[in-house]
């Protein structure tokens, strides 16, 4: 107990001692600073906090894949977020592209492993999802490539 009772005397001492003046303008100076340092505190956790502390979904699709077993089977699949699960990904569709996906499905694709000059190493594994859509409707995806 006695080394915890010293930690909090030195932080007691270290703490800054209000800055009292007889000047007003010195005053509106030590309250500007306070101010300015609360405000960018403030904006600097409202930018690195979400309200449900899930990726934004415009990030969760990564890109489109196109494939010509894709475009014959009236399917898209996309590259999505390691963290991405059906419902995101079908909230996601909705959102970008403006249509309601009647079914998703979702795997994971391992990276291949690979040799290179008497070396050995392993491509990246991804996640991919295959959107189904309620007949009549598209996504066009070609528009990018």
């Amino acid at each position: 107990m006695s080394l915890l009772d010293r930690l909090r005397k030195k932080d007691d001492q270290k703490a800054p001692a209000k800055i009292v003046s007889d000047t007003p303008a010195k005053k509106d100076k030590v309250a500007k600073k306070t101010e300015k340092k609360t405000s960018s505190d403030a904006s600097v956790e409202k930018t690195t906090t979400t309200t449900t502390g899930i990726a934004p979904l415009e990030n969760l699709l990564v890109r489109p894949i196109i494939t010509e077993k894709a475009t014959l089977t009236g399917t898209y699949v996309f590259e999505v977020a390691g963290s991405a699960n059906k419902s995101e990904v079908m909230k996601a569709v909705q959102k970008m592209y403006g249509v309601t996906p009647k079914h998703v499905r979702i795997m994971n694709v391992r990276g291949n492993a690979v040799k290179w000059n008497n070396r050995k190493g392993q491509q990246r594994s991804w996640k991919k999802a295959i959107v189904r859509l309620k007949s009549g409707e598209t996504i066009n995806v070609y528009e990018g490539t």
